[in-house]
């Protein structure tokens, strides 16, 4: 049997998305952040929520059963649609992130929802 895994976004607007956002944040994540290569989506996310994500991206890198050419796992961005765990991602796009509210107040999030019933 085939099984993919959709992970939720993490929060991206909170204190440590403030603290990778410093000019002066030393720290490997946040200086590679900044470069131009980036970093991984999962690590990001991972960094962002703590535990929560980690888990949540360990559980599906390890259960994933996808079809042949298929991602066994995709992240819900806020932005940019579904990502890859290994997509790239800099500084600009966490703040691109940060700058979309996720809940119900965002049109983008809950229209979908209501165009199905």
């Amino acid at each position: 049997m085939n099984r993919i895994f959709i992970l939720s976004p993490a929060y991206c607007g909170g204190k440590r998305s403030q603290l990778l956002s410093r000019p002066e944040a030393e720290f490997d994540l946040a200086q590679r952040l900044r470069s131009e290569d980036g970093v991984k989506l999962g690590e990001l996310f991972s960094f962002l929520s703590g535990l929560y994500f980690r888990g949540k991206l360990a559980y599906s890198q390890a259960f994933a059963r996808p079809p042949i050419g298929v991602p066994g796992a995709v992240i819900i961005t806020p932005s940019r649609g579904l990502m890859m765990p290994a997509d790239l991602v800099d500084l600009d796009r966490l703040q691109e992130f940060a700058a979309v509210e996720i809940g119900l107040s965002e049109e983008r999030f809950r229209e979908p929802l209501i165009d199905l019933g």
